[in-house]
């Protein structure tokens, strides 16, 4: 990666995390990257940030990915440098997905999380062709191909889980393994809808995600509560599919349990990371005290945040950035990417 390389990934990872903050996130857990830049990024801004170190070594080509023996001393290298439970910057596992990795090297991986005491996440099950691709490879689909590799455990979370059949469901509630459902996101590639009213109604426990800017636009937990339970209960033709209740709690207490964070709630013992909302927007008007999470998740929106606290600290005090000049980041992101962009149009794959 080139110096402007790095920087971006420094750049955009820091707007990225203001983007969250301004919304009242206070932690994310980051797939598909795996620089330093990121760490130094989170550091800066006073994010709480769990960087899932991606995994792959088949499927991409050669030239664009590290051999496996370098990936592996690469991964633990990171994890010795950056894994810091005690502080803002976390280390998990993350094998991509089933078609990225051979079987000998998922379970390499599925042996660190449980040597190094961490996560692991991998996406599954997320399109028809690829529960389809995998069964005729394996004879399994992928829940069960998890399950056959000794992988479905309490550590694992499994993004989309959109495409699963009643034995995978069962598995999944068995095993302890979390579901992370990224409703935008499936909805805007396409990719079907997760049966969360029967994955939850089973014993599985559901997070929310965004599955990140990349296939969603936007890193906005409001917009995917709202989304995740309209989604929920049309689904099901169901208005008890979920409720507002369920909804919050699948954006705060599951995804820091997800995250393996003691966060989520005002609880103490709990992490210091919260979110003040402010009530004053015309559009959570009438609003009444016994109807908080009706109102916050049916009509509230990233904006209303004023404050967000992580770690004890205010890193947004009245809707502005305490840690890091966030115009000076902006401009300096537009001025290289901008570069980048000229560059991606002059190649034949430009369009």
């Amino acid at each position: 990666m080139g110096r402007n390389g790095k920087r971006l990934a420094y750049l955009w990872t820091a707007i990225a995390s203001i983007e969250m903050i301004r919304g009242g996130i206070t932690s994310c857990v980051d797939m598909d990257n795996t620089s330093p830049e990121i760490m130094h990024a989170w550091a800066d801004v006073g994010f709480r940030g769990v960087l899932a170190y991606t995994l792959s070594n088949k499927w991409v080509p050669a030239e664009l990915r590290a051999g496996e023996d370098t990936m592996k001393r690469q991964m633990l290298d990171f994890i010795q440098k950056y894994h810091r439970p005690d502080g803002l910057t976390t280390v998990s596992v993350a094998p991509s997905t089933l078609f990225l990795c051979t079987d000998d090297f998922l379970i390499w991986a599925g042996e660190q999380a449980q040597a190094h005491d961490l996560g692991m996440q991998i996406h599954i099950a997320e399109t028809a062709d690829e529960v389809d691709d995998q069964v005729k490879a394996t004879g399994h689909t992928p829940v069960e191909h998890l399950q056959h590799l000794g992988l479905l455990n309490e550590r694992l979370s499994a993004v989309h889980v959109v495409h699963v059949n009643h034995h995978d469901v069962d598995l999944l509630a068995r095993s302890g393994a979390q579901m992370v459902h990224c409703p935008k996101s499936n909805m805007k590639l396409a990719d079907g809808i997760a049966p969360t009213a029967w994955l939850r109604k089973a014993g599985v426990p559901v997070s929310l995600g965004t599955d990140g800017c990349a296939s969603n636009d936007l890193l906005d937990m409001w917009e995917e509560m709202r989304t995740g339970l309209l989604l929920a209960r049309v689904s099901e033709n169901q208005p008890d599919g979920m409720t507002p209740q369920e909804a919050f709690g699948m954006a705060t207490v599951a995804a820091a349990h997800v995250a393996r964070i003691e966060a989520g709630e005002l609880q103490v013992g709990k992490l210091a990371d919260m979110a003040v909302v402010e009530l004053k927007g015309v559009h959570l008007r009438p609003f009444h005290g016994d109807d908080l999470l009706n109102t916050l998740v049916f009509c509230g929106k990233a904006a209303d945040v004023r404050d967000t606290i992580i770690h004890g600290e205010a890193v947004m005090r009245d809707r502005c950035i305490t840690r890091v000049d966030e115009q000076a980041l902006l401009e300096e992101t537009e001025a290289i990417e901008a570069g980048v962009y000229a560059l991606r149009l002059e190649q034949p794959y430009g369009r």
